[in-house]
Parts: structure tokens; sequence; C-alpha cells
């Protein structure tokens, strides 16, 4: 009984996940189409072109956490450290040290996902 009890909620943990997932696609596309529609601010020179590749960068942020909540696999949660991690570098405008902290965490990202990385991590599809 208590086993059964157990995949009900975990069953009930994974739907709230997908609609998390989904309302978040929504707000996306949202957030897309108003990233279009400043394109014409961009071109007036209104709005700066780092303020945009930020509000970009931190889309294609949001569509891996979206992919990482649908698909439940450790290698999606690292691929969105891996996304977070150098959208900070590229964006932030701070020291050379803060850039070379950032550059070292994206090599360990990606040394940990050469050496660490089980394959049975990978998704099947």
């Amino acid at each position: 009984m208590e086993i059964k009890f157990k995949k009900i909620l975990l069953k009930i943990s994974e739907y709230i996940e997908l609609v998390i997932a989904l309302i978040l696609t929504v707000a996306l596309v949202a957030a897309v189409i108003g990233m279009f529609a400043n394109i014409k601010d961009i071109l007036d020179g209104t709005r700066v072109l780092n303020e945009t590749l930020e509000y970009a960068l931190t889309l294609v942020v949001a569509i891996e956490f979206i992919k990482m909540l649908v698909k439940n696999t450790p290698g999606s949660v690292i691929e969105v450290i891996l996304f977070a991690v150098a959208r900070q570098v590229i964006i932030s405008h701070s020291g050379a040290l803060e850039n070379l902290i950032g550059v070292l965490g994206v090599a360990v990202i990606f040394a940990t996902w050469k050496f660490l990385f089980v394959p049975k991590f990978l998704d099947e599809d």
C-alpha cells in the first residue's frame, strides 16, 4: 500500500513538472514575441544591443530549463548549468579574474561531461 502511494505521488510530481514546463513555454513564447517587437528599438539605436543579447541569452537558458523539466536526465541538468554559466560570462562586464573563474567553471563542466559522465545518463531518444 505504501509503495503504491509513493508511486502515485511520484506520478503527480511528474505531471506538476510538465504543467510548470508548459506554463514556462507559454511565457517564453510571449517573451520571444516581445523581443521581436523590440527589434525596431535596436535598429533606431534607442535600445542597446547588449541588453538584447542579455535578454536573448536569458531566453536560451529558459529553453534549456524547460527541456530539463521535460527530459528529467542528469545530462539536461548539466546543460542548464553550462548555459547559465556561459551566459553570465558573456553578459557580465566584470574584471579579468571573474571572467577567468567563469571560463574555468565552463571548463570544469566540460571535463565533468567528458570524464565523469556515465553513458546511461544520456537520454534514450
